[in-house]
């Protein structure tokens, strides 16, 4: 596996500890998903992400630092406008602005209006719009893309019954979704990684 040699790993550690220090500021994604993304991306030559859910840029500049390896782009959609403008400043102390493209917006109202067809959709939004959301994102992703959903194993282990029936309830559809071969990865709180197939 690669080493992350192009992650600027002091910065994401002062974005980590933001998080606890910011309203609305959900958990970022684990450094072993981060890790594991970095390296798929770089691996499978990923060019065009799509990101559903910023917050303050965490993940963004993982999957930023390896894009900007294959010459790629980003375009990440947040909709808290606290949120979206801290981001905006991590993401440019991170040296990534030229990679990544800031929408600070309801990606629910955005994405139907999108054209372009990306390699790889990272969903991390609210849990309970991964389901909404859904259609629309398997018809974003090229033929071979991947779609990758955060939390996916909190229906196991979440307190409150409202994401754990979103979550569940995620990956039944795709699990029966005859467009998508998926699995789940037991990383953190788990990622559903879903390859649209190619026929």
């Amino acid at each position: 596996m690669n080493k992350g040699r192009s992650l600027p790993n002091d910065y994401l550690e002062i974005v980590s500890k933001q998080y606890n220090k910011t309203k609305h500021a959900l958990p970022h994604i684990e450094k072993e998903i981060g890790f594991f993304i970095y390296d798929y991306i770089l691996t499978k030559k990923i060019k065009s992400i799509l990101e559903i859910g910023t917050c303050l840029g965490y993940s963004t500049i993982f999957m930023g630092s390896a894009i900007k390896e294959n010459n790629g782009k980003i375009l990440t959609i947040e909709k808290n406008e606290d949120l979206f403008w801290k981001a905006k400043s991590n993401i440019k102390k991170a040296n990534l602005s030229k990679n990544v493209d800031m929408l600070c917006a309801d990606a629910c109202e955005v994405l139907p209006n999108l054209t372009k067809k990306y390699d790889l959709v990272f969903q991390d939004s609210q849990k309970s719009l991964y389901l909404e959301m859904l259609e629309v994102s398997i018809n974003l992703l090229k033929k071979g893309g991947t779609l990758i959903a955060d939390d996916t194993l909190l229906y196991l282990t979440n307190p409150y019954k409202n994401i754990k029936r979103s979550i569940y309830d995620y990956n039944r559809v795709v699990f029966s979704n005859p467009m998508l071969d998926s699995t789940i990865i037991p990383l953190g709180d788990g990622i559903t990684v879903s390859i649209k197939k190619e026929g």
